[in-house]
């Protein structure tokens, strides 16, 4: 008899995405002995190449098929916002069941999908970009689908945008680490430890100005990922510090600057970091992550300071 198949459909949109996946795969696994298919970016899963599920026996890798596709910002063409589903369609076929990360074209064709995710691309999309008409056919269509199926929707409950409740049957689950009760960091130290993490397509000339700054008129420790050394080592600023993204580095670190996504936003209340979010503009979904983040208290709202300007 086969065992049970699981596919997962990653968004490519950074590595939050990513990470909270492999967080269920994991539970999964742990008491499940399913086959579990990833459809992923091969660099998303080589930034946690260390992590044990990486090369379990039960997992099959399918890289690369995420991109072109729904990222932000989006690429205009409309291939590549509806069209990308086709390079992945004969991968589900045999699947039990289907996660799809945020994206909600597997429903035009499967009904074995569960939605995970706190907010839709279609609502992201038409704030910024309203008069787009590729855009627009996006919105149509996944707005289409979801009234068609309303499907489940595995969403933080602290977090998840009104839209998510309206089309969804949202499922409201808690952040997902298994102690929410908060590490207590040392405040009896040392140099403070500041981790800036703005993300991979985040970067543009106003954060490498911040960055900059903060290296060089800060006497802190500061921290960067690998990929945000590679652009600085053009201004022959050192970059000692190398952030991998381990629970180890954020139980560290005493302040976060970084994009508000769900993964970073997780990873900060686990590891008690308090966070300042720095965030493109017109971003409805890091509007309304920097707005909870502020009125929980887990961090402080700059108020567009160091918006990164995409449009």
């Amino acid at each position: 008899m086969n065992k049970h198949k699981i596919s997962f459909i990653i968004c490519a949109n950074g590595l939050g995405h990513f990470k909270r996946c492999i967080r269920v795969i994991g539970s999964i696994l742990e008491v499940r002995n399913y086959n579990i298919d990833i459809i992923c970016q091969k660099w998303q899963r080589d930034v946690f190449c260390s992590t044990n599920l990486i090369n379990h026996k039960n997992i099959n890798w399918h890289l690369n098929f995420m991109e072109p596709g729904v990222v932000w910002p989006p690429s205009f063409l409309d291939e590549n916002l509806i069209i990308w589903f086709r390079r992945i369609e004969h991968l589900l076929y045999n699947s039990n069941l289907i996660i799809s990360d945020n994206l909600t074209m597997p429903l035009k064709k499967y009904k074995n999908v569960v939605l995970m995710g706190s907010f839709l691309w279609s609502d992201v999309f038409e704030y910024a970009f309203p008069n787009n008409y590729n855009i627009k056919r996006f919105i149509d269509l996944e707005r289409s689908l979801l009234e068609e199926n309303r499907p489940d929707m595995i969403c933080i409950k602290d977090i998840a945008m009104d839209n998510v409740i309206k089309f969804t049957n949202a499922v409201k689950v808690p952040w997902m680490f298994e102690n929410k009760s908060l590490n207590n960091k040392d405040n009896s130290i040392k140099k403070m430890k500041i981790g800036f993490l703005p993300g991979r397509k985040n970067i543009d000339k106003n954060i490498i100005r911040l960055a900059i700054n903060l290296k060089a008129n800060v006497d802190v420790d500061i921290f960067f990922p690998k990929y945000f050394i590679d652009v600085l080592k053009g201004y022959n600023i050192k970059m000692a510090n190398v952030f991998r993204f381990s629970n180890e580095e954020f139980n560290q670190l005493d302040l976060i600057l970084g994009r508000p996504g769900i993964g970073l936003i997780t990873d900060c209340l686990k590891s008690n970091t308090f966070l300042l979010p720095i965030y493109e503009k017109n971003n409805l979904e890091m509007i309304h992550n920097s707005f909870i983040i502020e009125k929980n208290g887990w961090g402080s709202e700059l108020n567009g300071v160091y918006d990164v300007d995409y449009v």
